[in-house]
């Protein structure tokens, strides 16, 4: 691969030793668990009796997260970029939606005020990308993971602690 092609913007902490397909191996590999998760939350729906249509797009986005950054460790190109922080995107904001209309029970108005806010900090986010080492775009998901976190903890909903784990 040329090295024009190589990501300009790559990130400083990616792995990457060289250019070429499996210059970055562990987080390549690493993405066999998103594949895994998809299946996983394919299967226990199924069990659990029937795969709901709010769940389903969960599971087609963490197959398109698992390909996209896939792609993007193997190559490491602008395309492969946008492959990979797109369906980050679009599972967050499916999140946000779900959480606020479901489990809140926002109003939708105030839910897409909400979205349209993350999805603008997390762009200003990307645009930083020399404060903290890129760290500041994942600023806006930690945020929201908290909050979502200590409402899910004090609503008293099952596995409180789940949100909360996964900010960590």
């Amino acid at each position: 691969m040329p090295t024009s092609l190589v990501l300009k913007v790559l990130p400083q902490y990616c792995e990457r030793s060289g250019i070429g397909l499996f210059s970055e191996p562990l987080n390549t590999a690493s993405n066999a668990f998103f594949f895994i998760a998809a299946w996983i939350s394919w299967r226990t729906s199924r069990h659990l009796g029937g795969v709901h249509a709010r769940i389903l797009p969960f599971i087609g986005l963490t197959v398109a997260v698992g390909i996209g950054s896939t792609l993007w460790h193997m190559f490491a190109t602008p395309w492969a970029h946008l492959f990979d922080v797109v369906p980050i995107l679009l599972f967050q904001i499916y999140f946000l939606w779900l959480y606020c209309r479901q489990t809140v029970g926002m109003a939708w108005q105030a839910t897409i005020l909400l979205q349209l806010l993350y999805v603008g900090v997390s762009f200003w986010g990307s645009k930083h990308q020399e404060w903290l080492n890129g760290v500041l775009l994942y600023s806006s998901t930690i945020v929201l993971l908290l909050i979502a976190g200590f409402d899910h903890y004090f609503r008293s909903k099952r596995e409180p602690f789940l949100l909360l784990l996964a900010a960590l």
